[in-house]
């Protein structure tokens, strides 16, 4: 928090008084200690009168505004395949996934056939799973902030003299729980905090001869959550309190109870929804129809091109925590930047009589308008200091109390972003090692236009597959591992009769930042 300069007749100490020594550690041991912190204060309590402290007037701070670097976003319409995500994402001349068509249009040259197909994806980084069964499990808490009220609850038996009992332990221990919870389940670190969200692709498509013809559409967001105004002051109380000092915990105490007009509004008596955790978003979906046309230009090589409609939309907001159930249906219910256009896709494929394929493909050669978009959310932070007199002498009342200001200071965040369609050109090759068993490198994006990648290997990858055939070809698993993003990537293909194909694959992707995603495909082809 930004130190300012306040009015004459008071300067604020440091943040860090009495703090000396203490290591900060991450956050979930932090908030742990929370509860201990009242703990030991209830126990603390002195059996005479010691020095005590009081909260002698409030001062707002003039507001601040944070400005948040533009977010350049540069994404090509996603093609989802969970079967080449397992492969470390080699696709460009492996045929074998469904409607392979889509991202290579070569192949509408190699094959002439009819094929009608479609299927669903869903993807979730590993850490949001533990924060929707988190966020689900806990609605209530997020919306009515049980466990800091049962924190001022506990704060009022240690000043009404109630000392502690198995009643003030069970809210402390409500506290720790959630507290603890919210930090290593949802937030993280502060400092590098969690990036959460989801992504999906549903689809259809149809090849009829040297055609293609395909519609599906494809969502993702991304999300940080903020531990609000509360958290924090409750943690560096903590942190700068020497409990073994009785008056350091009745200043503890103090601060604390200042908190209470933060958490609860004054006159509603409910829950201040700007005290609750919330999320920093970025979300965007397409809705692609495609069209397609490919042709022999030789016995062993195929050209095709997809032409392509893309609708395309955008959205930055801010998400309060009682909305966090209903997080994903918002956010993608309010996406306001559109912009729809026409692009093309080319590709080629190139056979050899030994089971080795090459293939290459050209992403949106007609570009199409960059979305802006972009949010403003705002917040409280408080903080504490000592109230000097004119001289700059702590104020004592006639009881020997000390005076305490309680500062808060409203914070403006903007947040702008763009997205962009980019020009998206990527090679790669397929080895049949024999019959079932296949190895395949990939290079996407050999021109650096990709936001997502941090390392040019980054874009390197590599994979194989081996498929086992049980009953006959009635059931078919398919094993595969590979190699993308700088991260290893694991999959497995279920294969039922022909027609029904389940896929898993754990791997690595980039959108804010890098994160290990869990994906499933439901898909079926006749």
């Amino acid at each position: 928090m930004v130190r300012h300069t306040l009015p004459h007749n008071w300067m604020p100490e440091s943040a860090t008084s009495g703090a000396s020594g203490r290591k900060r550690g991450r956050t979930g041991p932090w908030v742990r200690s929370l509860a201990a912190m009242v703990l030991l204060a209830v126990l603390a309590a002195p059996q005479v009168r010691a020095q005590d402290f009081y909260v002698s007037r409030k001062v707002q701070l003039p507001d601040t505004t944070i400005n948040q670097p533009l977010r350049r976003l540069a994404l090509p319409t996603a093609i989802a395949d969970v079967r080449a995500f397992g492969m470390g994402g080699t696709r460009i001349a492996d045929e074998k996934s469904p409607g392979s068509f889509r991202y290579n249009p070569g192949f509408l040259g190699m094959t002439d056939q009819f094929v009608v197909g479609g299927g669903i994806i869903a993807t979730a980084p590993v850490q949001t799973v533990d924060a929707i069964v988190f966020i689900g499990g806990k609605q209530s808490e997020l919306e009515g902030a049980f466990s800091l009220r049962a924190l001022q609850d506990a704060v009022d038996a240690y000043r009404n003299g109630i000392g502690f009992s198995q009643q003030v332990e069970e809210k402390l221990a409500a506290v720790n729980a959630f507290a603890t919870e919210l930090f290593e389940k949802v937030i993280g670190d502060p400092a590098n905090p969690d990036i959460h969200g989801a992504k999906f692709d549903i689809g259809a498509r149809v090849q009829v001869g040297h055609w293609g013809f395909s519609l599906y559409g494809y969502g993702q967001t991304g999300m940080a959550a903020y531990p609000g105004p509360v958290l924090g002051p409750l943690i560096g109380i903590y942190l700068r309190t020497d409990f073994q000092d009785s008056a350091q915990v009745a200043e503890a105490i103090t601060e604390i109870e200042a908190l209470k007009d933060v958490i609860i509004d004054p006159v509603t008596g409910e829950v201040s929804p700007g005290a609750l955790p919330g999320f920093f978003s970025l979300t965007y979906t397409d809705v692609v129809a495609s069209a397609g046309y490919g042709l022999m230009i030789a016995d062993s090589l195929g050209v095709g091109a997809n032409l392509k409609v893309v609708n395309r939309r955008f959205s930055a907001a801010r998400i309060s925590a009682n909305d966090a159930a209903d997080a994903t249906q918002n956010l993608f219910a309010d996406l306001s930047q559109v912009q729809t256009g026409v692009t093309i896709d080319v590709g080629a494929v190139y056979r050899t009589s030994f089971g080795l394929s090459a293939g290459m493909n050209v992403q949106n050669l007609i570009p199409l308008a960059v979305l802006n978009s972009g949010y403003t959310a705002n917040y409280s932070s408080n903080q504490f200091a000592r109230d000097l007199d004119a001289q700059g002498n702590p104020i004592v009342n006639a009881d020997g109390d000390t005076a305490l200001v309680f500062l808060t200071q409203k914070t403006i965040i903007e947040g702008p972003a763009k997205l962009a369609l980019p020009l998206v050109a990527n090679v790669g090759a397929s080895l049949a090692l024999n019959d079932d068993w296949d190895a395949a490198f990939e290079i996407v994006d050999l021109a650096a236009q990709v936001s997502t990648f941090q390392h040019y290997a980054d874009r390197i990858g590599f994979g194989t597959e081996y498929r086992l055939h049980l009953f006959g070809d009635a059931l078919q698993l398919a094993p595969r591992i590979g190699f993308a993003v700088s991260q290893p990537t694991f999959g497995l293909g279920i294969k039922i009769i022909e027609h029904i194909r389940i896929d898993a694959a754990y791997y690595t992707s980039v959108i804010v930042q890098a994160r290990k995603n869990i994906s499933l495909q439901l898909s079926v082809e006749w």
